[in-house]
Formats: C-alpha cells, structure tokens, sequence
C-alpha cells in the first residue's frame, strides 16, 4: 500500500486552522499533537500497532459485512460519479474487551466488480490486505471530533475521541474508510514495529 504523509496542525501555507465550515466537520489537519495525533495522523498499519501498544487480547467483530445501499454522505464523498450499490462493513476492535476502534468501509459496485477480494475479509483486517495487494494508495485523509457526527456515520456513543476518514484508490476506484478512536487508545503511546 502506498502510503502518505498528512498535515497535522494548521494550514502549512497560511499558518490558520483547517477547519472546514459548519455543514461539513472534517478537517484537512489535525488541531493536536502527541498520541492521538500520532495514531489518528499516521497512514500505516493501524491493527498491529494497536496490538503492539496496548496489553491484552485484540479482537475484531464484524457488525456487518455485505452488499448494501451507500449512504448518499458516502457517494458524495467518492471522487467522481459511481453507482450507489456496494459493499458496507462495519468492525469494532476491542482490546481486553473495551472498545478501541470502530470502523465502517463503502466501496461502490465498480470497486467491489473490480476488488472481490473485499466481501471475503472476514475478520481480516482491511489494512493488511491493502498492504498486500500494492496497488491501492491513500490519497485523503481527514479529521473531525466523533461527537459532532450524526445520522448514519455516527460513531457509537462509547467512541468518545476523533474520527478519520480516508480515501483509498485502486487507480481510479474509490474504497472509503471511517475509523473512530475512543480516548482510551488516543491515551495510548503508539508503539511501531
């Protein structure tokens, strides 16, 4: 997987904050430092990190994993027109059973067509499978506190911290990611390989 750097803190050009306006909470740069900019900031490999830096057994649940209707927040946040029939699924990680993470991945039919690979996951995490296949790259990631998220992007209530959300592409096909942390990984060192 072809990976990115990302802009944490304000706007590098003008020295501003990145705040995007009212009807839209997503923000180009992260208004922070020190470990939840580490973990949200960071484009690599979220799983092993997470098992890596926190003590006691990871698991992933899949809430739900299947062909589905994109939400119209999704398709409007793809690149381009694509269809709004896909694949949605939707993961907690828990470390010792307290939620850590909570994620939800669209891809339109056209990436799904292209990438069957995706409907067979499982419990796999998404990320080492992008890693293996090479070809996808992240190309936007953004950023907003979890609570101002409503409707169908609302994080659960126990994921108290910051969301992200990134765009991957496998050329021109679009994978969409919201990942929501809870403080009690933000709180966390980051430990890499």
């Amino acid at each position: 997987m072809k990976a990115r750097q990302y802009a944490m803190g304000a706007d590098q050009t003008s020295g501003q904050s990145t705040t995007s306006h009212d009807d839209n909470p997503w923000r180009a740069a992260l208004p922070m430092s020190g470990n939840a900019a580490d973990w949200l900031g960071d484009p690599g490999l979220l799983t092993d990190d997470v098992r890596r830096s926190c003590t006691g057994p990871l698991t992933l649940d899949i809430i739900h994993d299947g062909r589905a209707l994109l939400p119209d927040i999704v398709t409007a946040a793809l690149p381009g027109t694509f269809s709004n029939a896909g694949w949605h699924r939707e993961i907690s990680m828990r470390m010792n059973g307290v939620l850590v993470v909570h994620a939800r991945t669209f891809a339109p039919r056209e990436t799904l067509d292209a990438h069957p690979w995706l409907e067979a996951l499982g419990t796999n995490p998404l990320g080492h499978a992008l890693a293996k296949m090479g070809d996808a790259a992240r190309v936007d990631m953004q950023f907003c506190e979890s609570s101002v998220l409503q409707g169908e992007l609302a994080p659960p209530a126990t994921c108290d911290g910051w969301s992200r959300r990134s765009l991957f592409q496998f050329d021109t096909l679009p994978l969409l990611l919201f990942e929501h942390f809870t403080t009690a990984l933000l709180t966390q060192r980051r430990r890499r390989q």
